[in-house]
């Protein structure tokens, strides 16, 4: 399941992509939770699922400083501008998410997408489908995840990353 994150308060800023929704759709961050959560119920029947998210799902700090995790992140830094803004609806997300009943006590895994660079905007659903197709043929980046935390303590570990470009 990928969800590319956005977070306003009134705009269908959030796309999302399953098995359950292969075609994908774009949600208000309200719907989203619930797409994701309904979503989430019906692939646990197979064991923990993926949720691979569009939005700083870590963070680095150098010297006491926020730093850029890996080199393609670069003049898009997770703790400022529209960065910093998804991390904070990540963060809003995974709270919500734990906070379902119906997802008390099971597993989903999680990973971070970053869609790199991009030449033309692009929207929700089309990025969160390039990252569904793609997922398993990109690797993982590597970056200092010794230094590296969770953007959150519901977060175990930190999350690989995989980028991604039109």
């Amino acid at each position: 399941m990928v969800v590319d994150l956005g977070f306003s308060s009134r705009n269908r800023s959030n796309g999302v992509v399953s098995c359950v929704h292969p075609e994908g759709g774009e949600y208000t961050f309200a719907e989203m939770i619930d797409v994701v959560v309904n979503d989430l119920v019906a692939l646990l029947k197979d064991g923990p699922p993926l949720l691979a998210i569009e939005a700083p799902l870590s963070k680095l700090f150098v010297e006491g400083n926020p730093a850029f995790r890996f080199d393609r992140e670069e003049g898009r830094g997770w703790w400022y501008g529209p960065g910093a803004t998804v991390a904070l609806g990540a963060i809003e997300m995974i709270e919500r998410l734990s906070q379902d009943g119906r997802l008390a006590g099971k597993t989903v895994l999680l990973a971070e997408a970053f869609c790199s660079h991009k030449a033309e905007a692009t929207g929700h659903v089309q990025d969160a489908l390039l990252i569904y197709h793609n997922f398993w043929q990109t690797a993982p980046v590597n970056f200092p995840v010794v230094n590296a935390r969770p953007i959150s303590d519901l977060i175990a570990g930190i999350p690989p990353v995989r980028v991604f470009a039109h």
